[in-house]
């Protein structure tokens, strides 16, 4: 098995589009708002994914309820330039504030009997895309 295989995208164009969909709007059911971040690189197979990912978002998905973001990971955060990060976050931090947070008071009516009160429910999600994934995707 090699590192990084042969990049391989479905040449059929109807079903990627179907797929991809379906995939989006599962996304937008479940979980509300989202914005999307593409951690993957801008420079060779990556490269072709990435802009068919950002074409298929764009085409139909780019309605303000999600929005994108491609992020080169590895370009900006080469040579443990971590602090590189903060450029992501300054674009998607409107959207992280929009999506609030869950908050939940536990209220105790006697020893045995409590209640949970919701204050405040998260209305969005942040979802990320990589290839070789986790080193990725954790750091961000």
């Amino acid at each position: 098995m090699k590192w990084a295989p042969k990049l391989k995208i479905e040449s059929n164009s109807t079903k990627v589009k179907s797929c991809f969909n379906a995939h989006m709007n599962k996304i937008r059911k479940t979980y509300g708002k989202n914005t999307l971040v593409n951690l993957i690189d801008k420079k060779g197979s990556q490269n072709l994914i990435g802009k068919v990912f950002t074409d298929l978002f764009l085409s139909e998905h780019d309605d303000g309820t999600q929005h994108y973001v491609w992020f080169d990971f590895h370009h900006e955060c080469r040579k443990m330039q971590y602090h590189n990060l903060s450029k992501l976050l300054m674009s998607i931090s409107e959207n992280m504030d929009d999506y609030s947070s869950t908050q939940m008071v536990v209220k105790k009516d006697s020893d045995e009997n409590q209640t949970i009160e919701a204050q405040s429910l998260q209305n969005g999600v942040v979802r990320t895309n990589c290839m070789d994934c986790l080193d990725r995707t954790n750091v961000a």
